[in-house]
């Protein structure tokens, strides 16, 4: 999976098994439409076809009753529209065929409600007064409907002096309702107080003042930086006091205002207590608004001007300091973008810039610094993206829902130049496995040799992505658990700057007859100078390892045996290549098809943009609601390295009785990854991304129109995909949890499984016969065995010795102590399969091996 743009537009997913035909275009019953933020909406084809989205289609409504005579207009629905069904008809022009639906628009949105600060009531000779709350500092606003306000109206009297929070209601039209909480200062002491000359009046100051000038001092117990503030006077009229304090103390607020109270207290000569109160509001944080356009600057003079064209493929990303915080805003269509960076005191400031790839950069600046201040509350910083020469990138992204036997499986494609020059003559080649056959896709192909079909994609402009869906049949032949793997390559692939002229290692997992070939190559235009290590897992044990130094062209061979295990080589790549990451190659069933799903324990070798691989398991059936995750990880602990990527799935599935009209998957990102990497990649359906504070991001798929699975179980599936980094250098121990919430309309969530990892080697000790220790030998007899087996170990005394047992996937299944280096291991319960051992002495790994139940 590659990372195509937080903002590219996804297209509608074929969920149709065979051939299809543009005439066959097939229409929903009704729809219901919900109305945008202006309260419009214009219907897309989309919304009311079921199956494929031919193009050159067109929407139309009949709007006047007897339905279905016309006339028929464009297919804009607006406020006069809510709560109305229409007839609906979506025409194919080439063809002229039609089909017929209803449609039924609705006002879902809240009306906007926003508190602004505070309102200041002057109280007149002590009050009450009646304050409408129309007139307080608030914006309520609904583009469909009337909104009003509840309270509607709030009075005050002298019992109210000072701070009062109120919570505000809006409710628009149709019933829907957004609130806030408001501050309301009373003020005019002086004729609610007795005895009292002079009482200070409540007063606002700013975020500076508040925060830079009055909290320290007050943290500090200086109150002379209260003084300009006014002092409270005792009224001479009254009885002489006899004693007086003055106190400060502050008070967090719940509605975006904290205060200091002032309070002087006076005790007379007959013991009566005189005081008054002022208050000094000021607010706990403000908001620095930065905007602009990122565009194509297409005459290189960094300056935004008429006719250029803006880009909103890549993502803006603030960072608050020192706290290190960060946020993410994706630009507007049309390149746009405004953000709200909300300061606190404990801000020192922000920077935000373009979150660019490592293959697009610009001599234009695409970073701002944010300082935390009031002085200048708007940034105007439009960002330009210029080219260096002819540099397109491609990028691909495969998706599968599902490998299910003997059925016919959909796998999207999807493909982007997310460079800054046009990709001429632009391809696709997609590898399927030989268990899989191509039967129709929703774009033309050729079928090559080796399942290879190549799809040829015209001219791709900068920023330019789309989408291909295949019906691919998976064998009949293939077993529950195996693994298929796909992979797509697309081109042209030369690199922005020209060809790498130093070494490339690469690698290859070759099945040939009785033998399994593990091969490193050197592909690149220049000898290594330097040797590498690499390692070979049989399953997740570790096999081999050792070094490597290649002239180019050269390569080294490790040659096994096909015993059914999953083979897997690893190398580290040359430092300063572009791609990153390990080279690994790896291979399942030669010989038999001992460990099934191994493959993916491991993180596959595709971080090249235009190169993604995808390994999937056949299924019968599963949870229709799932996440799994790419590297799954080794025995029960699911380990696997620092530093690794992990690529995360998410399957769900419409099991209700009625149509969802809006899917929404809610990812609370765990802390131990880090959200400034995500990358979305393939996904079965449109959608868009929001991303929320506190790493919590959205898949909205609204509309969706997604099918129950009785009125048809193979379109009533979705998923989506994301790649994400972790947080560098993760301890061992460390266990990273991912739970997803999956919102089908307005039902309560659906919640996953927990996909889980712990941060370790994720590598048992070599399996082979010869063991770690000189002059070591271990013997199982008889090998394979039914009942009963004993081990061995010769050429060195074990002090304290034991077996470790493990199934295929790396669960741990029993411990047993050796004594005087021999143990009989028993078959007890179970069942007949591909086993592995560890010998372990005082804690240390010696020696390990295969066991074969019969």
């Amino acid at each position: 999976m590659k990372k195509i743009g937080l903002l590219i537009c996804l297209l509608m997913i074929l969920l149709v098994i065979g051939k299809n035909e543009a005439q066959s275009l097939i229409c929903n019953d009704l729809v219901f439409i919900a109305l945008d933020e202006s309260c419009t909406h214009t219907i897309l084809p989309e919304e009311i076809l079921e199956g494929i989205v031919f193009p050159n289609c067109i929407v139309e409504l009949d709007k006047t009753a007897p339905f279905g005579n016309g006339p028929w207009v464009p297919g804009v629905l607006g406020p006069d529209d809510i709560g109305k069904t229409y007839q609906i008809r979506v025409k194919h022009l080439p063809s002229g065929n039609s089909c017929w639906g209803n449609v039924k628009a609705e006002d879902k949105l809240p009306p906007k409600l926003k508190c602004n600060g505070v309102t200041t009531v002057n109280l007149t000779a002590g009050g009450p007064v009646s304050v409408a709350a129309t007139d307080l500092n608030l914006t309520a606003v609904d583009a469909c409907s009337v909104v009003t306000l509840n309270p509607a109206n709030l009075n005050y009297d002298c019992g109210n002096l000072g701070v009062n929070t109120i919570q505000l209601t809006a409710t628009d039209g149709y019933g829907n309702t957004s609130t806030c909480n408001h501050t309301v200062l009373v003020t005019n002491a002086a004729d609610c107080l007795t005895c009292t000359s002079e009482c200070p009046e409540s007063v606002v100051v700013s975020y500076d003042e508040g925060n830079s000038v009055l909290a320290p001092a007050f943290q500090n117990s200086d109150w002379s930086a209260f003084d300009p503030f006014g002092n409270a006077l005792y009224d001479p009229a009254c009885a002489t006091y006899v004693d007086s304090t003055y106190t400060v103390t502050y008070t967090a607020g719940p509605s975006g205002q904290d205060w200091f109270t002032r309070q002087w207290v006076w005790q007379d000569g007959t013991g009566q207590i005189v005081n008054c109160n002022q208050s000094i509001l000021f607010p706990n944080s403000h908001t620095v608004i930065v905007q602009g356009t990122v565009f194509w600057d297409s005459d290189n003079d960094c300056q935004l001007d008429a006719g250029e064209i803006g880009i909103n493929v890549f993502g803006l990303e603030i960072v608050t300091l020192p706290s290190g915080s960060t946020n993410t805003v994706i630009p507007n269509a049309d390149g746009t973008y405004t953000i709200e960076i909300e300061f606190t005191p404990a801000d020192s400031a922000a920077q935000v810039h373009l979150d660019l790839p490592n293959y697009v950069s610009t001599i234009c600046p695409n970073a701002i610094d944010i300082p935390n201040s009031t002085s200048t509350p708007v940034y105007n910083f439009n960002i330009g993206l210029q080219t260096g020469g002819d540099c397109p990138v491609m990028k691909v992204d495969l998706g599968t829902l599902f490998a299910r036997r003997c059925a016919t499986n959909l796998i999207t494609l999807q493909y982007c130049n997310v460079g800054l020059d046009t990709a001429y003559n632009a391809y696709v080649e997609v590898k399927l496995d030989s268990l899989i056959t191509l039967e129709s896709a929703t774009l033309p192909f050729t079928l090559g040799p080796n399942n290879t079909a190549t799809f040829q994609l015209g001219d791709l402009p900068p920023f330019t992505c789309g989408y291909a869906y295949l019906n691919a049949k998976v064998s009949c032949d293939a077993v529950l658990g195996q693994t298929l793997c796909n992979s797509a390559t697309a081109f042209p692939d030369t690199p922005c700057g020209g060809e790498w002229q130093g070494p490339l290692v690469t690698s290859t997992a070759i099945c040939t007859g009785d033998s399994v070939s593990l091969s490193i190559w050197n592909k690149g235009q220049a000898d290594m100078v330097n040797a590498l290590e690499y390692i070979v897992i049989e399953d997740f044990i570790m096999y081999k390892d050792g070094s490597f130094q290649l002239d180019a062209g050269d390569s080294i061979t490790i040659k096994t045996k096909a015993d059914g295990s999953t083979w897997r080589i690893e190398a580290k790549q040359i430092p300063g290549f572009h791609v990153t990451g390990i080279v690994s190659a790896a291979i399942e069933g030669c010989g038999g098809l001992n460990t099934p799903g191994a493959i993916n324990m491991f993180s596959q070798s595709d971080n090249a943009l235009n190169y993604d691989e995808e390994c999937s398991e056949v299924v019968a059936s599963c949870d229709p609601n799932d996440k799994t995750a790419v590297p799954v990880g080794t025995q029960a602990q699911h380990f696997i390295r620092a530093n690794e990527v992990i690529e995360y799935k998410i399957r769900f599935q419409n099991t209700g009785t009625a149509s969802a009209l809006k899917v929404v998957v809610v990812d609370s990102l765990p802390a131990e990854l880090d959200a400034r990497t995500l990358e979305v990649g393939a996904s079965s359906h449109p959608y868009r991304l929001e991303i929320y504070s506190g790493r919590i991001i959205h898949f909205v798929f609204d509309p969706i129109e997604l099918p129950d699975s009785n009125a048809n179980e193979v379109a009533s599936h979705g998923f989506v995909e994301f790649r994400i980094a972790q947080q560098p250098d993760l301890p061992d121990g460390t266990v990273i949890e991912n739970t997803v919430g999956i919102y089908f309309d307005f039902n309560a969530p659906v919640i996953t499984n927990t996909a889980y990892h712990t941060i370790g080697y994720p590598f048992q000790v070599s399996n082979t016969w010869t063991a770690n220790a000189p002059g070591l030998q271990v013997t199982l007899t008889p090998n394979p065995f039914q009942d009963q087996a004993l081990l061995a170990v010769e050429g060195k005394r074990l002090s304290k010795g034991h077996v470790l047992l493990y199934n295929a996937q790396g669960s741990l299944l029993r411990t047993q102590d050796l004594t005087d280096n021999r143990a009989i291991l028993y078959r007890s319960n179970l069942p007949a399969g591909v086993y592995f051992f560890q010998i372990v002495d005082q804690g240390i790994g010696v020696a390990g091996g295969k066991i074969i139940l019969d």
